[in-house]
């Protein structure tokens, strides 16, 4: 009898080629479409991202392909993740600020696609979470260095905020901090749920839809 020879699991693409991806896919926009603004910041922290260990990589690579991935479902008009929704479907809207994408798709990857992620690097390369705990601070700074990019064009770029405008109070009530402690949070919970699949599906969902609630609120159109 013939026995199947199982393989390890593909490794991910290296970060340069979602990097490479990233940035062929910003070419090809219109230049008043918000994704220009979130996907120059982004790409500008990828290409900064010094990748300190395979693992590390591995996660912001995974990261920005669940990006990658929205984006050409939203191309083929197939189901988005409702953390995306928001962002894609507002990307022309002339009320909403530069800043206001850039927030919104920071949010969606830190509350929803990064502990998803998270999840998958362990359960695809045999890892514990323990294990990780370091690369996923060390990948964190992927998301930190969009969000120092959003402060620097708030304090320095045309949209430079005052604070009596309402996008101050928008600003204000985002914190990376407590959206990263959040998603490692929910990867420990999907962690310990692995063995009750239908749990671990609805509290996805869950995060998923919680998720486009507050990108919605961040992509709130604004007086100029």
């Amino acid at each position: 009898m013939t026995t199947a020879t199982s393989h390890p699991p593909a490794p991910p693409p290296p970060l340069a080629d979602s990097a490479h991806a990233l940035r062929t896919v910003t070419q090809s926009l219109r230049t008043d479409d918000g994704l220009v603004f979130f996907n120059w910041l982004y790409l500008a922290a990828i290409e900064s991202f010094e990748e300190p260990s395979p693992v590390a990589g591995a996660l912001a690579a995974r990261l920005t392909r669940r990006y990658l991935d929205a984006l050409a479902a939203d191309d083929t008009g197939a189901a988005l993740p409702a953390c995306w929704r928001p962002l894609l479907r507002s990307r022309r809207h002339p009320a909403v600020r530069g800043v206001q994408f850039a927030l919104s798709g920071v949010y969606s990857m830190a509350a929803h696609d990064l502990p998803l992620t998270l999840l998958e690097t362990c359960r695809l390369d045999g890892l514990e979470p323990q294990a990780i705990e370091r690369d996923f601070a060390r990948a964190c700074e992927l998301l930190a260095g969009v969000e120092e990019r959003v402060r620097e064009e708030l304090t320095s770029g045309p949209e430079t905020l005052v604070v009596t405008e309402p996008l101050a109070h928008l600003v204000g009530a985002w914190n990376l901090d407590r959206a990263l402690r959040g998603a490692w949070a929910a990867f420990r919970a999907l962690w310990e749920l692995r063995a009750a699949p239908s749990l671990a599906a609805e509290l996805a969902e869950r995060l998923d839809a919680d998720a486009g609630t507050t990108a919605r609120c961040l992509l709130t159109p604004l007086p100029r």
